[in-house]
């Protein structure tokens, strides 16, 4: 029979589907697991009290028994060398030699939640196109700076400016999208880090004009929506 191991803060469309392609009996990560070996995510404020979350998957009928993974219940399945299928994530992977290894591990490639490793994932970006920062460029980077002024996120303030053929369309601050509580449903990946800790990772949208590479999804956005993506390089550089 398969184990069904997995952290699950709140439900969704993603989590029925991993457990419909299993069944069998799911555990679900615990508090004594959380406090004291992920402390990190009791800042994630979707997260529900895990016996609620019992409950919850309980009544998606998919799965013969639902329960809280303890360590006494980690060890009994160490025990029985169970049949273990867990969501390809950092906690999984943390877990699993640990308490896990006299088991048979399935790692499951599905997108849960962020996770660190996840966020920290970097993807080269291919530019359209590539100028130089002539005076005209600097203008619109001295313009972004000052948009950015407007953003009322504490942790980073970030202007755009729209420009064709020279012209200024609309000029712009970082915010969430749709709303501000978007973050309320798959979580927040600043939560993997504390301050200070790879500033590059921000979930809220905006524009940047360092060169570089794409986290999270940030490419994959501008293209879909036929947005130009141009590196900008000193003189020197070209």
């Amino acid at each position: 029979m398969n184990h069904l191991v997995a952290y699950v803060p709140v439900l969704h469309e993603g989590y029925a589907k991993f457990f419909k392609k299993y069944g069998g009996t799911a555990y679900l990560v615990g508090p004594e697991f959380i406090s004291e070996e992920f402390p990190r995510l009791i800042r994630d404020l979707r997260q529900l009290p895990v016996s609620d979350m019992v409950r919850a998957v309980q009544g998606l009928g998919i799965f013969e028994h639902v329960e809280v993974l303890t360590k006494v219940v980690a060890e009994k399945l160490q025990k029985e060398k169970a049949t273990i299928i867990m969501p390809d994530e950092e906690i999984s992977h943390e877990l699993a030699p640990k308490y896990f290894s006299d088991c048979s591990i399935t790692y499951e490639n599905v997108f849960l939640r962020w996770d660190k490793p996840i966020t920290l994932r970097e993807t080269i970006v291919s530019p359209n196109r590539v100028i130089s920062t002539k005076e005209l460029d600097k203008k619109f980077i001295q313009l972004a700076k000052q948009e950015a002024q407007k953003s009322g996120d504490w942790w980073r303030q970030i202007g755009v400016v729209a420009v064709r053929d020279g012209e200024v369309l609309f000029t712009d601050h970082n915010r969430n999208l749709p709303t501000e509580y978007n973050l309320h449903a798959v979580g927040n990946p600043r939560d993997n880090f504390d301050a200070g800790e790879h500033p590059e990772i921000y979930p809220t949208i905006h524009g940047d004009y360092k060169d570089g590479y794409s986290m999270l999804d940030a490419e994959d956005i501008f293209k879909a929506n036929n947005i130009e993506v141009v590196l900008v390089q000193d003189a020197k550089k070209s």
